[in-house]
């Protein structure tokens, strides 16, 4: 796993808070990735599920797919920490699966918005298969994990790297665009040559 932000050293997150709010689509799911039948894709394994026993036993936690993103937000503004589990999902990341752009998919950059709207501090832990244009998340969103698709007990090692248990040390083997527009995020020329052959900054995200 590879710790992209971490502003005012939000991470790890204290076992003792007294309320945490777990959102998104993939926040109760470890994605397994390619080459498995998403059957395989256990709740009980999600790292909503894994969170519970790890921390206080006066700690509620509490969880929403984000699928209405009104009731999410209420859920985020009770809590003391949001940590918001979003990303990709087999069939639209795979073999044979490819898509348009780079952005997080469906509502979720609409949910991530909202959240981040509320002002309460948010961890974002991402699974996906390859790397997302995340660009306003970078910039409003304190805490960035990258699980990329962790496996069969992706969810135990999300909750143990969150709360202090495992050290997020990964390294990204791939560069994050800032935009699609950016790709690819490199070219050849001579290194003495200094300008840009795309519009805006022309430095990887990450």
């Amino acid at each position: 796993m590879c710790l992209l932000k971490n502003e005012g050293d939000l991470l790890p997150l204290k076992k003792d808070l007294k309320r945490i709010a777990v959102i998104g689509p993939n926040a109760n799911i470890a994605r397994i990735g390619d080459y498995t039948e998403a059957a395989h894709d256990l709740p009980q394994q999600g790292m909503f599920e894994q969170i519970k026993p790890l921390v206080s036993s006066n700690t509620i936690v509490s969880f929403s797919a984000g699928d209405n993103i009104e009731q999410a937000v209420a859920l985020a503004k009770d809590a003391d920490v949001v940590i918001l589990g979003l990303g990709e999902w087999l069939k639209i990341s795979g073999e044979g699966f490819d898509r348009s752009d780079l952005n997080l998919p469906g509502q979720q950059e609409e949910l991530l918005e909202a959240i981040a709207g509320t002002g309460k501090p948010v961890v974002l832990v991402l699974q996906n298969g390859r790397p997302l244009s995340i660009t306003w998340t970078a910039k409003h969103v304190p805490a960035i994990l990258e699980a990329w698709y962790p496996g069969e007990i992706g969810g135990r090692a999300i909750a143990e790297t969150l709360f202090g248990d495992n050290n997020p040390a990964g390294r990204l083997p791939i560069t994050f665009p800032r935009s699609v527009g950016q790709l690819p995020d490199f070219y050849n020329h001579f290194p003495s040559r200094k300008d840009s052959y795309v519009e805006g900054d022309s430095s990887p995200l990450s």
